[in-house]
């Protein structure tokens, strides 16, 4: 039954002076679900509000939902990046602009194993920081020619301070080879054997802020008798 035919009838049956709720019990059953559904009041319409319905009702929701985890993410996004300037701040803090290259120099070299052509040796070498600043030392890795020819090699991950304004001695292993020296050596005059000439080139491991490679490099020349002997 339409609604306003439902309307009409409650009249009638209101002048009749059949109370209402004798009314919804008479109604009978063949009416359709839509007419038996209380209908809404304006008071609950009121209270909930307007429902928004479409596309564009969609495309909000969306954003409101989506809204809050994408600040979220830009929070975290930006305290990480003023971490990694202060980090960065901290490293050019500790290098400084007037940072000077740490100087490295030959002091003695032993031989604990020794063959013709492999010898296992000992070097030792000082450190000079002439900076204001302690240098942490985090690894070196030292080459040796002797006469010209590649004599040894040798890394060493060590870890020491140098001072600010000082300097430091350290022991390392190296692996030769001294058949090419040697052979220079007997080819050589006699004024050649009495001395040799030798050059230290490498880098050095420094944590200036952020871990840094500085490279190296010496050249000098020493009695033959002075550059390996057992009883040092």
């Amino acid at each position: 039954m339409p609604a306003r035919g439902l309307r009409r009838f409650r009249l009638v049956l209101g002048d009749a002076g059949v109370q209402p709720r004798r009314i919804r019990a008479q109604l009978p059953a063949s009416l359709p679900a839509a007419s038996r559904q209380p209908v809404p009041t304006a008071r609950r319409s009121a209270a909930r509000g307007p429902v928004a319905a479409g596309p564009a009702a969609a495309a909000v929701r969306c954003r409101a939902a989506g809204r809050q985890p994408r600040s979220r993410g830009r929070i975290v996004a930006m305290r990480r990046s003023v971490v990694l300037v202060m980090l960065l701040l901290a490293a050019c803090a500790g290098v400084g602009t007037q940072f000077v290259a740490p100087r490295l120099s030959f002091v003695r070299m032993r031989a604990l194993e020794a063959s013709l052509f492999e010898q296992r040796l000992e070097l030792r070498l000082r450190v000079q920081n002439p900076n204001s600043l302690s240098l942490p030392i985090h690894g070196i890795e030292v080459d040796v020619e002797l006469a010209g020819e590649h004599f040894a090699h040798g890394v060493a991950a060590r870890e020491f301070t140098v001072p600010a304004n000082g300097e430091a001695e350290f022991d390392m292993l190296l692996e030769a080879n001294a058949a090419n020296a040697l052979i220079r050596l007997a080819t050589a005059d006699r004024r050649a054997r009495a001395e040799i000439e030798y050059r230290l080139h490498g880098q050095v491991t420094a944590r200036l802020g952020l871990k840094r490679r500085i490279p190296f490099e010496e050249t000098g020349t020493l009695p033959l008798r002075e550059l390996l002997d057992r009883r040092r």
